[in-house]
């Protein structure tokens, strides 16, 4: 099976509050602010068109150049091109596959895990957030949402929350396409890291994924992250996708 190219069909997610632009050659997000949101998420112009494509794309941005995220599949010659316009590698991304047809292995489960589907758990959910990344407060419109999206009955994201008692101690999402499914997030609070939470929201989607028919799972890890942790657990490496930035911020 070529998991490049069907992970490559994927719709990209991007930031509710940016705004999204895609062409033929390329597709790419625009922030709200001067850092945040401002990426150029695909970029595959013809060679001899470069120069034309480049100017066309950074012309969207109006002096502040965006990232950009080099995937498996992008043209040879672009980190090259990047590092001549003064970008340099920020971050490396592994793109990892699992298939979910091979025999699973029991995992024990150390807390409650289900899916989010109720204000309580997205409350929850939101209160981790603050607490292990400092987000803001979310809107009660914004919960009450994605409460009622979680209830739908074939609903194309799911997240799914460990609890401890009525606290909710970690989170991960996944995305579910024609045949796999994208795992993403996983966040533990710091109190409960190191005690398998992770493991079991992981185990958790791909169960998820194999009851609803899906045959594999694709995640991105970060090498000094998750990536060793993916491994172990039966996952292997399909690509990378290089993360470039400007060198000299605007």
């Amino acid at each position: 099976m070529d998991y490049l190219r069907e992970w490559d069909q994927d719709p990209i997610w991007t930031w509710p509050h940016a705004r999204r632009w895609d062409d033929e050659y390329g597709i790419g997000t625009i922030g709200p602010t001067k850092r945040f949101g401002n990426v150029v998420f695909r970029f595959r112009p013809l060679a001899d068109h470069l120069e034309k494509y480049w100017h066309q794309t950074m012309d969207r941005y109006h002096g502040i150049k965006p990232d950009f995220h080099v995937g498996p599949l992008e043209p040879d010659f672009l980190p090259g091109f990047l590092k001549a316009q003064n970008y340099h590698l920020s971050e490396t991304h592994i793109i990892l596959v699992k298939d979910l047809l091979t025999p699973r292995c029991k995992t024990p489960r150390v807390v409650s895990i289900g899916p989010a589907l109720t204000l309580a758990a997205w409350e929850g959910f939101h209160q981790l957030e603050q607490r292990v990344f400092r987000f803001p407060p979310t809107d009660a419109l914004t919960i009450q949402r994605e409460v009622a999206e979680s209830n739908q009955t074939n609903p194309s994201t799911r997240l799914f929350v460990a609890w401890h008692e009525n606290l909710v101690i970690g989170a991960a999402g996944m995305t579910i396409h024609r045949n796999h499914a994208g795992l993403w997030g996983g966040q533990t609070d710091p109190r409960w890291r190191n005690r398998g939470i992770y493991r079991s929201l992981t185990a958790a989607r791909e169960e998820y994924a194999r009851q609803r028919g899906l045959a594999w799972t694709v995640v991105e890890a970060k090498e000094t992250t998750s990536y060793p942790l993916l491994v172990r657990w039966g996952y292997r490496e399909i690509g990378r996708r290089l993360v470039f930035t400007p060198s000299v911020p605007d």
